[in-house]
């Protein structure tokens, strides 16, 4: 009965029934565990653990799957290791739930780990799992691992190509990812909705827009898939890399869809890339009428208007922001050294090596200079002096992260970087001198895409 009642939702009639129950087996414990942790609710799941005398590989299982599912991805990865050190098994659920906490935290080296763990595991030629490994890898910013894990595989279904495909598009690897969308057809697997997505993505980011419109043409005549919302926001970004603004204005106004926060911020994000002031104001607004309650059009808007030197624009949108409470999420950057991961917010002077990561990001900052690097102080506050401003751009998470992997690792280590937002465009520039000048390769994943920066070079070809 309590079964009955944990997978009808009846949480409450479940907890009832069981709290009168003599002695409850593991079982009972687990299904009221896993009643739990359907509910997106990984405290009360803890909380039941916590209280268990007997636990089995099960119980583990659904412990991990519980914070996994709430985002508490380091959490469930510290308890999956957990699990293993006292010697109980993973389920197949247990390594999913590992898998996609490594990809969406870009763990790559616990990756690599949970990778050889499951390869030395009855389930290594799980297909699902198979999948899951070769999208860890991508989204860690690893192509290389992904395309060798997706090669790997004894068998592949529809969603292990676009899978393939989605981490060539997203790791600017556009050739590789229409060259593997054509190898997809001959093997004789039919690519479904986010197939088409990465596609028109990569076509986007390659400005290939007859190509985009083909491959429109085919997915519904070849195939009879109805573009959706994510098909047409491509095709904006599209014109908007093309320069062509007021038909990808013109396409969010009239696409069959309601836009939604996706729309409007890739064209107003465009309209800030290619200054074009009197369309972002416009746009910002239609952003701010349809999303009033997010910071990212403010954010943009104000970005706008300081770039054009429209201070009081620039003031009654943020006044705007604050009436509403709204607060500008802060910045955030994580950074693994020695299997450990460190956290940076914008401001951060409380790192133990705070004085060692500033001397080196001085010191790297005069070679810059030398170099041709201009600080680009337009989108900090115009209540500071210059000299204030430049101080304040230095303390942007993902250069305190860079700072502290080039005062910890040897030369030449590749150094990979998470941030939470858009990385700003002085950060960008600057990262791309600091790979030149150091001889380094970095990888920044922010929350748009990867940057692969070598050489002085991005992959992102300075538009992101």
């Amino acid at each position: 009965m309590i079964s009955v009642y944990a997978h009808n939702g009846f949480l409450d009639e479940a907890q009832k029934l069981f709290d009168v129950a003599p002695r409850p087996s593991t079982v009972t414990w687990n299904v009221l565990m896993a009643a739990y942790c359907q509910s997106g609710d990984p405290h009360q799941v803890q909380a039941i653990f916590d209280r268990m005398r007997d636990r089995d590989d099960v119980s583990w299982s659904t412990l991990v799957g519980a914070y996994a599912q709430s985002n508490q991805h380091r959490t469930s990865m510290e308890l999956f290791k957990k699990m293993d050190v006292e010697g109980y098994k993973p389920t197949r659920f247990t390594f999913m739930s590992a898998v996609d906490a490594c990809g969406k935290l870009s763990a790559l080296r616990e990756g690599r780990v949970l990778h050889s763990s499951i390869m030395n595991s009855a389930l290594k030629w799980d297909i699902v799992l198979q999948n899951g490994i070769v999208n860890m890898f991508g989204r860690c910013g690893s192509v290389e691992e992904s395309s060798s894990a997706f090669q790997e595989m004894l068998q592949r279904d529809a969603v292990s190509w676009s899978i393939m495909i989605s981490a060539f598009a997203h790791n600017g690897h556009g050739t590789e990812a229409l060259e593997t969308f054509l190898a997809m057809n001959l093997d004789g697997q039919t690519p479904d909705e986010l197939t088409f997505v990465s596609i028109l993505s990569v076509c986007a980011h390659a400005g290939l827009l007859r190509d985009a419109r083909g491959h429109l043409v085919d997915m519904v005549g070849d195939y009879a898939l109805v573009p959706g919302l994510d098909h047409y926001v491509c095709l904006v970004d599209l014109l908007c890399r093309s320069g062509r603004l007021g038909a990808a204005e013109e396409l969010v106004e009239t696409m069959p869809y309601e836009p939604h926060g996706s729309a409007w911020l890739t064209l107003l994000a465009a309209c800030k890339m290619q200054g074009d002031l009197k369309r972002g104001a416009r746009v910002g607004k239609s952003f701010l009428a349809t999303d009033p309650d997010t910071s990212a059009p403010y954010a943009l808007l104000s970005s706008i208007y300081a770039e054009a030197k429209r201070v009081n624009e620039m003031r009654i949108v943020r006044k705007a922001m604050e009436e509403r409470g709204i607060k500008k999420q802060a910045g955030c950057s994580y950074i693994e050294v020695h299997d450990r991961v460190h956290e940076f917010k914008a401001g951060e002077v409380s790192h133990p090596r705070h004085r060692d990561i500033l001397y080196e990001l001085m010191q790297i900052q005069r070679k810059m200079v030398e170099a041709g690097y201009v600080r680009d102080t337009r989108l900090v506050s115009y209540d500071l002096e210059e000299e204030e401003k430049e101080n304040l751009l230095t303390y942007h998470s993902e250069k305190l992260a860079i700072g502290l992997g080039l005062v910890t690792t040897r030369p030449g280590t590749e150094l990979r970087v998470v941030k939470n937002l858009r990385v700003c465009s002085d950060c960008h520039t600057a990262i791309k001198f600091i790979s030149r000048i150091c001889g380094r390769r970095i990888v920044v994943r922010d929350c748009n895409r990867f940057h692969h920066f070598e050489d002085g070079v991005c992959s992102c070809n300075d538009y992101w």
